[in-house]
Protein backbone atom coordinates (compact mmCIF):
# COMPACT_ATOMS: atom_id res chain seq x y z
CA UNK A 1 0.00 0.00 0.00
CA UNK A 2 2.83 2.37 0.82
CA UNK A 3 6.29 2.29 -0.64
CA UNK A 4 7.74 3.52 2.62
CA UNK A 5 6.43 2.75 6.09
CA UNK A 6 6.88 3.95 9.66
CA UNK A 7 10.25 2.27 9.93
CA UNK A 8 11.65 4.87 7.52
CA UNK A 9 10.10 7.82 9.37
CA UNK A 10 12.14 10.11 11.54
CA UNK A 11 11.23 10.33 15.22
CA UNK A 12 9.85 13.84 14.71
CA UNK A 13 7.70 12.78 11.74
CA UNK A 14 6.42 9.78 13.66
CA UNK A 15 5.25 11.97 16.56
CA UNK A 16 3.90 14.73 14.29
CA UNK A 17 1.86 12.21 12.31
CA UNK A 18 0.58 10.54 15.48
CA UNK A 19 -0.60 13.92 16.74
CA UNK A 20 -2.17 14.80 13.39
CA UNK A 21 -4.20 11.58 13.33
CA UNK A 22 -5.44 12.20 16.89
CA UNK A 23 -6.52 15.81 16.31
CA UNK A 24 -8.13 14.99 12.95
CA UNK A 25 -10.02 12.07 14.43
CA UNK A 26 -11.46 14.18 17.25
CA UNK A 27 -12.64 16.65 14.63
CA UNK A 28 -14.06 13.80 12.54
CA UNK A 29 -15.93 12.60 15.61
CA UNK A 30 -17.66 15.94 16.04
CA UNK A 31 -15.42 18.22 18.10
CA UNK A 32 -15.88 21.73 16.74
CA UNK A 33 -14.14 23.67 19.50
CA UNK A 34 -10.69 23.09 20.98
CA UNK A 35 -9.31 25.03 23.93
CA UNK A 36 -5.53 25.01 24.20
CA UNK A 37 -3.24 26.13 26.99
CA UNK A 38 0.39 26.68 26.04
CA UNK A 39 3.20 24.26 26.81
CA UNK A 40 6.12 22.38 25.33
CA UNK A 41 5.13 18.72 25.70
CA UNK A 42 1.89 19.36 23.84
CA UNK A 43 3.70 20.96 20.89
CA UNK A 44 3.04 18.22 18.29
CA UNK A 45 -0.66 18.16 19.14
CA UNK A 46 -1.00 21.94 19.17
CA UNK A 47 0.77 22.15 15.82
CA UNK A 48 -1.48 19.51 14.30
CA UNK A 49 -4.56 21.25 15.62
CA UNK A 50 -3.56 24.65 14.29
CA UNK A 51 -3.00 23.12 10.87
CA UNK A 52 -6.48 21.65 11.09
CA UNK A 53 -8.06 25.01 11.90
CA UNK A 54 -6.76 26.36 8.60
CA UNK A 55 -8.85 23.88 6.62
CA UNK A 56 -12.17 25.03 5.14
CA UNK A 57 -14.84 24.67 7.86
CA UNK A 58 -12.12 23.47 10.24
CA UNK A 59 -12.62 23.52 14.01
CA UNK A 60 -11.97 26.58 16.13
CA UNK A 61 -9.09 26.76 18.58
CA UNK A 62 -8.99 29.15 21.51
CA UNK A 63 -5.71 29.78 23.29
CA UNK A 64 -6.33 30.26 27.01
CA UNK A 65 -3.34 30.80 29.26
CA UNK A 66 -4.80 29.48 32.50
CA UNK A 67 -5.88 25.82 32.43
CA UNK A 68 -8.51 26.35 35.11
CA UNK A 69 -10.14 29.03 32.98
CA UNK A 70 -9.69 26.90 29.86
CA UNK A 71 -11.59 24.05 31.49
CA UNK A 72 -14.59 26.28 32.08
CA UNK A 73 -14.43 27.73 28.58
CA UNK A 74 -14.79 24.17 27.26
CA UNK A 75 -17.58 23.51 29.74
CA UNK A 76 -19.40 26.61 28.51
CA UNK A 77 -19.22 25.26 24.98
CA UNK A 78 -20.81 22.01 26.15
CA UNK A 79 -23.50 23.79 28.15
CA UNK A 80 -24.54 25.93 25.21
CA UNK A 81 -24.29 23.30 22.47
CA UNK A 82 -24.68 19.90 24.16
CA UNK A 83 -21.48 18.81 22.39
CA UNK A 84 -18.04 18.26 23.92
CA UNK A 85 -15.18 20.65 23.40
CA UNK A 86 -11.65 19.27 23.63
CA UNK A 87 -9.03 20.64 26.01
CA UNK A 88 -5.32 20.34 25.34
CA UNK A 89 -2.57 21.03 27.85
CA UNK A 90 1.03 20.19 28.56
CA UNK A 91 2.26 17.72 31.17
CA UNK A 92 2.54 18.07 34.93
CA UNK A 93 0.44 20.38 37.07
CA UNK A 94 -1.29 21.85 34.01
CA UNK A 95 -3.67 18.92 33.80
CA UNK A 96 -4.47 19.17 37.51
CA UNK A 97 -5.87 22.66 36.94
CA UNK A 98 -8.69 21.15 34.88
CA UNK A 99 -10.10 19.46 37.96
CA UNK A 100 -12.71 22.11 38.95
CA UNK A 101 -14.21 21.94 35.46
CA UNK A 102 -14.07 18.15 35.51
CA UNK A 103 -16.11 17.84 38.71
CA UNK A 104 -18.62 20.39 37.45
CA UNK A 105 -18.98 18.54 34.14
CA UNK A 106 -19.57 15.28 35.96
CA UNK A 107 -22.17 16.77 38.30
CA UNK A 108 -23.96 18.63 35.51
CA UNK A 109 -23.95 15.73 33.05
CA UNK A 110 -22.02 17.69 30.41
CA UNK A 111 -19.55 16.14 27.93
CA UNK A 112 -15.90 17.16 28.03
CA UNK A 113 -12.74 15.78 26.40
CA UNK A 114 -9.42 16.35 28.15
CA UNK A 115 -6.30 15.67 26.09
CA UNK A 116 -3.48 15.66 28.63
CA UNK A 117 0.01 15.61 27.14
CA UNK A 118 2.44 13.43 29.02
CA UNK A 119 6.09 12.50 28.97
CA UNK A 120 7.14 9.08 27.66
CA UNK A 121 6.89 6.17 30.06
CA UNK A 122 10.64 6.02 30.73
CA UNK A 123 10.48 9.45 32.41
CA UNK A 124 7.83 8.46 34.94
CA UNK A 125 8.52 8.08 38.67
CA UNK A 126 12.12 9.27 38.37
CA UNK A 127 12.06 12.97 39.20
CA UNK A 128 11.88 14.15 35.60
CA UNK A 129 10.71 17.79 35.46
CA UNK A 130 7.06 18.62 34.91
CA UNK A 131 6.08 14.98 35.32
CA UNK A 132 3.48 13.35 37.51
CA UNK A 133 1.39 10.23 37.32
CA UNK A 134 -1.40 11.34 35.00
CA UNK A 135 -3.06 7.96 34.66
CA UNK A 136 -6.70 8.31 35.70
CA UNK A 137 -5.79 11.72 37.08
CA UNK A 138 -9.43 12.65 37.61
CA UNK A 139 -10.37 9.37 39.27
CA UNK A 140 -14.05 8.53 39.47
CA UNK A 141 -14.97 12.05 38.41
CA UNK A 142 -14.22 11.08 34.82
CA UNK A 143 -16.68 8.81 33.03
CA UNK A 144 -13.84 7.47 30.90
CA UNK A 145 -10.06 7.25 30.68
CA UNK A 146 -7.93 6.23 27.72
CA UNK A 147 -4.13 5.89 27.62
CA UNK A 148 -2.72 6.36 24.13
CA UNK A 149 0.95 6.00 24.87
CA UNK A 150 3.51 7.45 22.48
CA UNK A 151 3.80 7.05 18.73
CA UNK A 152 4.70 3.57 17.52
CA UNK A 153 5.95 2.24 14.20
CA UNK A 154 3.45 -0.67 14.09
CA UNK A 155 0.57 0.41 11.83
CA UNK A 156 -1.90 -1.54 13.92
CA UNK A 157 -1.28 0.97 16.72
CA UNK A 158 -2.41 3.80 14.43
CA UNK A 159 -5.75 2.16 13.75
CA UNK A 160 -6.00 1.66 17.48
CA UNK A 161 -5.34 5.36 18.06
CA UNK A 162 -8.22 6.32 15.80
CA UNK A 163 -10.55 3.80 17.40
CA UNK A 164 -9.63 5.02 20.90
CA UNK A 165 -10.17 8.67 20.00
CA UNK A 166 -13.59 7.87 18.53
CA UNK A 167 -14.41 5.76 21.57
CA UNK A 168 -13.41 8.59 23.91
CA UNK A 169 -15.75 10.99 22.11
CA UNK A 170 -18.60 8.46 22.22
CA UNK A 171 -18.00 7.89 25.94
CA UNK A 172 -18.19 11.61 26.70
CA UNK A 173 -21.62 12.04 25.11
CA UNK A 174 -23.35 9.15 26.78
CA UNK A 175 -25.33 7.28 27.83
CA UNK A 176 -23.93 9.07 30.92
CA UNK A 177 -22.44 12.30 29.55
CA UNK A 178 -19.37 13.59 31.32
CA UNK A 179 -15.61 14.26 31.25
CA UNK A 180 -13.25 11.84 29.52
CA UNK A 181 -9.45 11.94 29.76
CA UNK A 182 -7.19 11.01 26.85
CA UNK A 183 -3.61 10.79 28.08
CA UNK A 184 -1.20 11.22 25.17
CA UNK A 185 2.57 10.86 25.39
CA UNK A 186 5.25 12.45 23.27
CA UNK A 187 8.98 11.76 23.14
CA UNK A 188 11.43 14.41 21.95
CA UNK A 189 12.02 15.78 19.39
CA UNK A 190 8.71 17.62 19.70
CA UNK A 191 9.25 20.00 16.78
CA UNK A 192 6.74 19.40 13.94
CA UNK A 193 7.77 17.47 10.87
CA UNK A 194 4.51 16.93 8.99
CA UNK A 195 5.91 15.74 5.66
CA UNK A 196 7.26 12.22 5.35
CA UNK A 197 6.35 8.61 4.60
CA UNK A 198 3.31 8.51 6.93
CA UNK A 199 1.50 11.48 5.44
CA UNK A 200 -0.55 9.53 2.89
CA UNK A 201 -1.23 6.77 5.42
CA UNK A 202 -2.74 9.23 7.89
CA UNK A 203 -4.72 10.82 5.06
CA UNK A 204 -6.19 7.41 4.28
CA UNK A 205 -7.41 6.94 7.86
CA UNK A 206 -9.20 10.23 8.44
CA UNK A 207 -12.59 10.93 7.02
CA UNK A 208 -16.15 12.11 7.58
CA UNK A 209 -18.10 11.86 10.81
CA UNK A 210 -18.32 8.16 11.80
CA UNK A 211 -21.91 6.93 12.02
CA UNK A 212 -21.19 4.60 14.92
CA UNK A 213 -21.00 7.53 17.34
CA UNK A 214 -24.67 8.47 17.33
CA UNK A 215 -25.94 8.46 20.88
CA UNK A 216 -29.16 6.57 21.46
CA UNK A 217 -31.83 8.41 23.40
CA UNK A 218 -32.76 6.84 26.71
CA UNK A 219 -36.41 6.77 27.70
CA UNK A 220 -38.27 5.60 30.78
CA UNK A 221 -39.88 2.20 30.30
CA UNK A 222 -43.48 1.56 29.23
CA UNK A 223 -44.22 0.28 32.72
CA UNK A 224 -42.76 3.36 34.36
CA UNK A 225 -44.71 5.64 32.03
CA UNK A 226 -47.94 3.83 32.89
CA UNK A 227 -47.24 4.09 36.61
CA UNK A 228 -46.44 7.79 36.40
CA UNK A 229 -49.55 8.49 34.39
CA UNK A 230 -51.70 6.75 37.00
CA UNK A 231 -50.12 8.66 39.86
CA UNK A 232 -50.62 12.01 38.14
CA UNK A 233 -54.24 11.17 37.41
CA UNK A 234 -54.90 10.20 41.03
CA UNK A 235 -53.23 13.26 42.56
CA UNK A 236 -55.43 15.75 44.39
CA UNK A 237 -52.85 18.49 43.89
CA UNK A 238 -50.10 17.79 41.39
CA UNK A 239 -47.14 19.73 40.09
CA UNK A 240 -44.55 19.28 37.37
CA UNK A 241 -41.40 20.86 38.78
CA UNK A 242 -38.64 21.81 36.34
CA UNK A 243 -35.14 22.09 37.81
CA UNK A 244 -32.02 23.71 36.36
CA UNK A 245 -31.03 22.24 33.00
CA UNK A 246 -29.11 23.43 29.98
CA UNK A 247 -31.12 24.05 26.79
CA UNK A 248 -29.94 20.76 25.26
CA UNK A 249 -30.97 18.80 28.36
CA UNK A 250 -34.37 20.41 28.91
CA UNK A 251 -37.58 19.04 27.44
CA UNK A 252 -39.14 21.00 24.58
CA UNK A 253 -41.49 23.67 25.91
CA UNK A 254 -44.31 22.60 23.59
CA UNK A 255 -44.08 19.04 24.93
CA UNK A 256 -44.13 20.30 28.51
CA UNK A 257 -47.25 22.29 27.74
CA UNK A 258 -48.96 19.19 26.40
CA UNK A 259 -47.98 17.18 29.48
CA UNK A 260 -49.32 19.95 31.71
CA UNK A 261 -52.60 20.11 29.83
CA UNK A 262 -53.03 16.34 29.69
CA UNK A 263 -52.29 15.82 33.36
CA UNK A 264 -54.17 18.90 34.51
CA UNK A 265 -51.23 20.01 36.66
CA UNK A 266 -49.22 23.22 36.32
CA UNK A 267 -45.56 23.62 35.48
CA UNK A 268 -43.37 25.04 38.21
CA UNK A 269 -40.32 26.55 36.55
CA UNK A 270 -37.21 28.19 37.89
CA UNK A 271 -35.46 30.73 35.72
CA UNK A 272 -32.68 28.25 35.01
CA UNK A 273 -34.98 25.43 33.88
CA UNK A 274 -35.23 26.49 30.23
CA UNK A 275 -38.81 25.26 30.47
CA UNK A 276 -40.76 28.38 31.29
CA UNK A 277 -43.80 29.39 29.31
CA UNK A 278 -46.45 32.03 29.78
CA UNK A 279 -48.63 30.32 32.39
CA UNK A 280 -45.88 28.68 34.45
CA UNK A 281 -45.70 29.00 38.23
CA UNK A 282 -42.49 30.94 38.88
CA UNK A 283 -42.74 32.49 42.34
CA UNK A 284 -43.01 29.33 44.42
CA UNK A 285 -39.79 30.07 46.31
CA UNK A 286 -41.52 33.20 47.64
CA UNK A 287 -44.95 31.88 48.58
CA UNK A 288 -43.69 28.56 49.97
CA UNK A 289 -42.13 30.65 52.75
CA UNK A 290 -45.66 31.44 53.94
CA UNK A 291 -47.22 28.88 56.26
CA UNK A 292 -50.78 29.27 54.99
CA UNK A 293 -49.67 28.95 51.38
CA UNK A 294 -47.67 25.83 52.19
CA UNK A 295 -50.68 24.30 53.90
CA UNK A 296 -53.11 25.11 51.11
CA UNK A 297 -50.99 24.72 47.99
CA UNK A 298 -48.27 22.13 48.61
CA UNK A 299 -48.79 19.31 46.07
CA UNK A 300 -49.30 15.71 47.11
CA UNK A 301 -47.63 14.37 43.93
CA UNK A 302 -44.67 15.97 42.13
CA UNK A 303 -43.06 15.00 38.86
CA UNK A 304 -39.54 16.48 39.08
CA UNK A 305 -37.80 16.98 35.75
CA UNK A 306 -34.06 17.48 36.06
CA UNK A 307 -32.01 18.08 39.20
CA UNK A 308 -33.50 19.39 42.41
CA UNK A 309 -34.52 23.03 42.06
CA UNK A 310 -32.37 25.78 43.51
CA UNK A 311 -35.28 27.00 45.60
CA UNK A 312 -34.41 26.59 49.28
CA UNK A 313 -38.03 26.86 50.38
CA UNK A 314 -39.08 24.05 48.03
CA UNK A 315 -36.26 21.84 49.27
CA UNK A 316 -37.38 22.42 52.85
CA UNK A 317 -40.94 21.48 51.91
CA UNK A 318 -39.71 18.30 50.21
CA UNK A 319 -37.72 17.44 53.31
CA UNK A 320 -40.49 18.10 55.80
CA UNK A 321 -43.72 17.04 54.08
CA UNK A 322 -45.00 13.70 52.86
CA UNK A 323 -44.98 14.32 49.12
CA UNK A 324 -44.94 11.54 46.57
CA UNK A 325 -42.19 12.64 44.19
CA UNK A 326 -41.04 11.02 40.96
CA UNK A 327 -37.79 12.17 39.34
CA UNK A 328 -36.66 11.94 35.72
CA UNK A 329 -33.25 13.38 34.88
CA UNK A 330 -30.74 12.54 32.13
CA UNK A 331 -27.83 12.34 34.57
CA UNK A 332 -26.99 11.63 38.19
CA UNK A 333 -29.21 10.44 41.03
CA UNK A 334 -31.23 13.54 41.83
CA UNK A 335 -32.80 13.13 45.26
CA UNK A 336 -31.05 15.21 47.94
CA UNK A 337 -34.10 14.92 50.20
CA UNK A 338 -33.75 11.10 50.11
CA UNK A 339 -37.51 10.78 49.86
CA UNK A 340 -38.24 10.26 46.18
CA UNK A 341 -40.73 7.55 45.29
CA UNK A 342 -38.82 6.88 42.08
CA UNK A 343 -35.66 8.18 40.38
CA UNK A 344 -35.05 7.44 36.71
CA UNK A 345 -32.06 8.44 34.63
CA UNK A 346 -33.47 9.09 31.19
CA UNK A 347 -33.72 11.80 28.57
CA UNK A 348 -36.68 14.06 29.08
CA UNK A 349 -37.93 14.36 25.50
CA UNK A 350 -38.53 10.66 24.75
CA UNK A 351 -39.64 9.97 28.32
CA UNK A 352 -42.31 12.66 28.29
CA UNK A 353 -43.51 11.62 24.85
CA UNK A 354 -43.97 8.09 26.19
CA UNK A 355 -45.78 9.45 29.25
CA UNK A 356 -48.00 11.65 27.13
CA UNK A 357 -49.47 8.65 25.34
CA UNK A 358 -50.72 7.36 28.73
CA UNK A 359 -52.34 10.62 29.78
CA UNK A 360 -55.86 11.42 28.79
CA UNK A 361 -56.72 15.07 28.78
CA UNK A 362 -57.71 15.63 32.35
CA UNK A 363 -60.18 18.22 33.53
CA UNK A 364 -58.16 21.13 34.80
CA UNK A 365 -57.90 21.29 38.54
CA UNK A 366 -59.51 24.67 38.29
CA UNK A 367 -59.88 25.55 41.94
CA UNK A 368 -56.27 24.60 42.75
CA UNK A 369 -54.84 26.31 39.69
CA UNK A 370 -56.91 29.44 40.28
CA UNK A 371 -55.65 29.71 43.83
CA UNK A 372 -52.08 29.17 42.64
CA UNK A 373 -52.43 31.96 40.11
CA UNK A 374 -53.96 34.30 42.67
CA UNK A 375 -51.04 33.65 45.01
CA UNK A 376 -48.55 34.12 42.19
CA UNK A 377 -50.20 37.44 41.36
CA UNK A 378 -50.13 38.44 45.01
CA UNK A 379 -46.39 37.80 45.16
CA UNK A 380 -45.90 39.75 41.95
CA UNK A 381 -47.79 42.70 43.42
CA UNK A 382 -45.71 42.47 46.58
CA UNK A 383 -42.56 42.60 44.50
CA UNK A 384 -43.73 45.75 42.72
CA UNK A 385 -44.27 47.41 46.10
CA UNK A 386 -40.80 46.36 47.25
CA UNK A 387 -39.17 47.65 44.07
CA UNK A 388 -40.99 50.97 44.36
CA UNK A 389 -39.74 51.31 47.92
CA UNK A 390 -36.20 50.42 46.84
CA UNK A 391 -36.30 52.98 44.05
CA UNK A 392 -37.04 55.64 46.61
CA UNK A 393 -33.80 55.02 48.44
CA UNK A 394 -30.70 57.15 47.95
CA UNK A 395 -28.48 54.33 46.66
CA UNK A 396 -29.37 51.69 44.10
CA UNK A 397 -30.73 48.50 45.63
CA UNK A 398 -29.66 45.03 44.54
CA UNK A 399 -33.31 44.16 43.82
CA UNK A 400 -33.71 47.22 41.58
CA UNK A 401 -30.46 46.40 39.80
CA UNK A 402 -31.63 42.89 38.90
CA UNK A 403 -34.98 44.23 37.78
CA UNK A 404 -33.35 46.88 35.61
CA UNK A 405 -30.90 44.47 33.98
CA UNK A 406 -33.59 41.93 33.13
CA UNK A 407 -35.92 44.66 31.89
CA UNK A 408 -33.34 45.78 29.34
CA UNK A 409 -32.37 42.34 28.09
CA UNK A 410 -33.56 41.57 24.52
CA UNK A 411 -35.68 38.46 24.03
CA UNK A 412 -33.08 37.12 21.58
CA UNK A 413 -30.33 37.29 24.19
CA UNK A 414 -28.82 34.43 26.15
CA UNK A 415 -28.58 34.97 29.89
CA UNK A 416 -25.91 33.27 32.00
CA UNK A 417 -26.52 33.49 35.73
CA UNK A 418 -23.83 33.31 38.39
CA UNK A 419 -24.20 31.17 41.44
CA UNK A 420 -24.92 31.78 45.11
CA UNK A 421 -27.04 34.91 45.42
CA UNK A 422 -27.43 35.83 41.75
CA UNK A 423 -29.20 32.67 40.66
CA UNK A 424 -31.73 33.10 43.47
CA UNK A 425 -32.25 36.81 42.95
CA UNK A 426 -33.25 36.26 39.34
CA UNK A 427 -36.24 34.30 40.63
CA UNK A 428 -37.01 36.59 43.57
CA UNK A 429 -36.74 39.99 41.90
CA UNK A 430 -37.73 39.45 38.28
CA UNK A 431 -40.96 40.80 36.90
CA UNK A 432 -40.00 40.79 33.23
CA UNK A 433 -39.94 38.05 30.66
CA UNK A 434 -36.68 36.12 30.55
CA UNK A 435 -34.83 35.56 27.28
CA UNK A 436 -35.29 32.23 25.55
CA UNK A 437 -32.07 30.67 26.84
CA UNK A 438 -30.82 30.76 30.41
CA UNK A 439 -27.53 29.09 31.34
CA UNK A 440 -26.38 28.31 34.86
CA UNK A 441 -23.67 26.32 36.53
CA UNK A 442 -25.70 24.29 38.98
CA UNK A 443 -23.89 20.95 38.93
CA UNK A 444 -21.94 21.73 42.09
CA UNK A 445 -23.28 25.26 42.60
CA UNK A 446 -19.74 26.69 42.71
CA UNK A 447 -18.64 30.18 41.76
CA UNK A 448 -15.69 28.79 39.76
CA UNK A 449 -15.15 29.83 36.19
CA UNK A 450 -18.34 31.83 35.56
CA UNK A 451 -16.67 34.35 33.24
CA UNK A 452 -14.79 31.63 31.36
CA UNK A 453 -17.95 29.54 31.04
CA UNK A 454 -19.88 32.45 29.61
CA UNK A 455 -17.18 33.03 27.00
CA UNK A 456 -17.31 29.32 26.05
CA UNK A 457 -21.07 29.48 25.76
CA UNK A 458 -20.69 32.61 23.64
CA UNK A 459 -18.42 30.67 21.27
CA UNK A 460 -20.90 27.88 20.71
CA UNK A 461 -24.16 29.60 21.52
CA UNK A 462 -27.07 31.00 19.63
CA UNK A 463 -27.12 34.24 17.72
CA UNK A 464 -27.93 37.37 19.69
CA UNK A 465 -26.11 39.02 22.57
CA UNK A 466 -24.95 37.12 25.63
CA UNK A 467 -25.10 38.60 29.12
CA UNK A 468 -23.52 37.10 32.22
CA UNK A 469 -25.10 38.36 35.44
CA UNK A 470 -23.04 37.57 38.53
CA UNK A 471 -21.78 38.89 41.84
CA UNK A 472 -18.47 40.57 42.57
CA UNK A 473 -16.89 37.59 44.36
CA UNK A 474 -17.69 35.26 41.46
CA UNK A 475 -16.18 37.84 39.11
CA UNK A 476 -13.00 38.18 41.18
CA UNK A 477 -12.73 34.41 41.43
CA UNK A 478 -12.34 34.14 37.66
CA UNK A 479 -10.30 37.13 36.53
CA UNK A 480 -8.42 34.77 34.22
CA UNK A 481 -11.66 34.41 32.32
CA UNK A 482 -11.39 38.04 31.22
CA UNK A 483 -8.30 37.11 29.24
CA UNK A 484 -10.36 34.52 27.39
CA UNK A 485 -13.34 36.85 27.01
CA UNK A 486 -11.13 39.38 25.25
CA UNK A 487 -11.26 37.09 22.22
CA UNK A 488 -15.04 37.39 21.92
CA UNK A 489 -16.13 38.60 18.50
CA UNK A 490 -19.82 38.84 19.33
CA UNK A 491 -21.58 40.75 22.13
CA UNK A 492 -20.61 39.39 25.55
CA UNK A 493 -21.53 41.55 28.53
CA UNK A 494 -20.21 40.64 31.97
CA UNK A 495 -22.58 42.45 34.32
CA UNK A 496 -21.21 42.48 37.87
CA UNK A 497 -23.55 43.31 40.74
CA UNK A 498 -21.01 44.70 43.18
CA UNK A 499 -22.29 44.55 46.75
CA UNK A 500 -18.75 44.42 48.20
CA UNK A 501 -18.67 40.81 49.29
CA UNK A 502 -20.54 37.56 49.56
CA UNK A 503 -23.91 38.77 50.75
CA UNK A 504 -25.53 35.35 50.56
CA UNK A 505 -23.83 34.63 53.86
CA UNK A 506 -25.98 37.31 55.46
CA UNK A 507 -28.79 34.79 55.08
CA UNK A 508 -27.03 32.33 57.41
CA UNK A 509 -28.55 31.79 60.87
CA UNK A 510 -25.14 32.88 62.19
CA UNK A 511 -25.66 36.34 60.72
CA UNK A 512 -28.45 37.10 63.17
CA UNK A 513 -26.21 36.29 66.12
CA UNK A 514 -23.03 38.24 65.31
CA UNK A 515 -22.17 41.70 64.04
CA UNK A 516 -20.99 42.43 60.51
CA UNK A 517 -17.30 42.37 61.47
CA UNK A 518 -17.56 38.87 62.91
CA UNK A 519 -19.19 37.69 59.70
CA UNK A 520 -16.31 38.88 57.50
CA UNK A 521 -14.69 35.44 57.12
CA UNK A 522 -17.81 34.58 55.13
CA UNK A 523 -18.78 37.86 53.47
CA UNK A 524 -15.11 38.62 52.60
CA UNK A 525 -15.44 42.34 51.86
CA UNK A 526 -12.83 43.61 49.41
CA UNK A 527 -11.50 46.81 47.88
CA UNK A 528 -10.83 45.48 44.40
CA UNK A 529 -11.06 47.93 41.52
CA UNK A 530 -13.11 46.22 38.83
CA UNK A 531 -12.28 48.85 36.24
CA UNK A 532 -8.60 48.07 36.68
CA UNK A 533 -9.39 44.35 36.38
CA UNK A 534 -11.04 44.93 33.02
CA UNK A 535 -8.20 47.24 32.02
CA UNK A 536 -5.58 44.53 32.44
CA UNK A 537 -6.99 42.87 29.35
CA UNK A 538 -8.16 46.03 27.59
CA UNK A 539 -11.83 45.16 27.95
CA UNK A 540 -14.34 48.01 27.80
CA UNK A 541 -15.67 48.98 31.20
CA UNK A 542 -18.84 50.80 32.22
CA UNK A 543 -20.11 51.74 35.65
CA UNK A 544 -23.79 52.07 36.48
CA UNK A 545 -25.17 53.45 39.71
CA UNK A 546 -28.78 54.05 38.72
CA UNK A 547 -31.50 52.36 36.69
CA UNK A 548 -31.00 54.80 33.82
CA UNK A 549 -27.25 54.20 33.83
CA UNK A 550 -27.85 50.44 33.69
CA UNK A 551 -30.01 50.91 30.61
CA UNK A 552 -27.49 53.22 28.98
CA UNK A 553 -24.61 50.82 29.68
CA UNK A 554 -26.45 47.81 28.34
CA UNK A 555 -27.55 49.75 25.26
CA UNK A 556 -23.90 50.60 24.65
CA UNK A 557 -22.66 47.03 25.14
CA UNK A 558 -25.27 44.63 23.80
CA UNK A 559 -24.58 45.51 20.18
CA UNK A 560 -20.79 45.62 20.41
CA UNK A 561 -19.07 42.62 18.84
CA UNK A 562 -16.72 42.33 21.79
CA UNK A 563 -16.66 41.71 25.51
CA UNK A 564 -17.49 44.44 27.99
CA UNK A 565 -17.73 44.69 31.76
CA UNK A 566 -20.60 46.59 33.37
CA UNK A 567 -20.19 47.15 37.09
CA UNK A 568 -23.43 47.91 38.91
CA UNK A 569 -22.66 49.28 42.35
CA UNK A 570 -25.43 48.58 44.85
CA UNK A 571 -25.92 49.24 48.53
CA UNK A 572 -24.00 46.58 50.44
CA UNK A 573 -26.83 44.98 52.41
CA UNK A 574 -29.69 45.85 50.12
CA UNK A 575 -30.38 42.28 49.07
CA UNK A 576 -31.16 40.98 52.52
CA UNK A 577 -33.33 44.00 53.31
CA UNK A 578 -35.27 43.59 50.04
CA UNK A 579 -35.71 39.89 50.69
CA UNK A 580 -37.19 40.51 54.12
CA UNK A 581 -39.50 43.17 52.75
CA UNK A 582 -40.62 40.81 49.98
CA UNK A 583 -41.37 37.91 52.31
CA UNK A 584 -43.33 40.21 54.62
CA UNK A 585 -45.37 41.96 51.94
CA UNK A 586 -46.02 38.68 50.10
CA UNK A 587 -47.42 37.07 53.25
CA UNK A 588 -49.73 40.02 53.79
CA UNK A 589 -51.12 39.64 50.30
CA UNK A 590 -51.19 35.83 50.26
CA UNK A 591 -53.64 35.65 53.14
CA UNK A 592 -56.14 37.62 51.07
CA UNK A 593 -55.48 35.65 47.91
CA UNK A 594 -56.02 32.16 49.29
Amino acid sequence: MHSRGPDSATAAHLTSSWARLLMHTLWDAGVEHFVVSPGSRSTPFTWALMQLTRQPDGPSAQIVLDERSAGFVALGVARASGKPAALLCTSGSAAANYFPAVVEARAAGLPLLLVTSDRPTELGQCGAPQTLDQLKLYGDQAVGFFELGQAESDLRAWRGLRRIALQAYATSIGPIPGPVQLNVRARKPLEPEPDGPLKSFVDSLVGPHPQNLIRTEVSISEVAAEHLAQRLKQAKRGAIVCGPLSPSQAAPRELLQRISKASGWPLWCEATSNAESGDAVTRFDTWLRDEAARRELTPDVILQLGPAPTSGSLLRVLDQFEIERHVICPFGYQDPANRAASVQRADLGPSLRRLLTRLETAPAAELYCERLMRVEAACGAALVEVLEACDGESQLSEASAFDAVLQNLPEAATLSVGNSLAVREVDWFRRHRLPGRVLSQRGLNGIDGNVSGAFGARLAGAAGPHLLLLGDLSFLHDLGGLGAALRATQPLVVCVINNAGGRIFEMLPLASEVDAAALEPWTTPHRANLEHAAGIHGIAYFQANTRSEIKASLDACLNRNAAAVVEVRVADQSSISAQRALWRRASERISAAL
